[in-house]
């Protein structure tokens, strides 16, 4: 995932807030999915998603904070 984004415009900014809202949506579905159905699931996976969900709120942050 990015570290920084480039936005050119405020559709832009509409467009990518919206992305990565539904993306953080589904990842925590799908983390929460895993953590109650798959108790034998590899702890590297949980970590993966986390990591992924904790990248997509800081670039969020960054993108709300343009």
């Amino acid at each position: 995932m990015a570290k920084n984004l480039v936005v050119k415009s405020m559709a832009d900014v509409c467009v990518l807030d919206i992305a990565l809202c539904n993306y953080i949506q589904l990842a925590g579905h799908q983390l929460d999915w895993l953590q109650k159905n798959h108790i034998d699931v590899a702890q590297g996976n949980i970590e993966d998603y986390q990591e992924k969900i904790a990248a997509a709120k800081g670039l969020l942050k960054q993108l709300r904070n343009f």
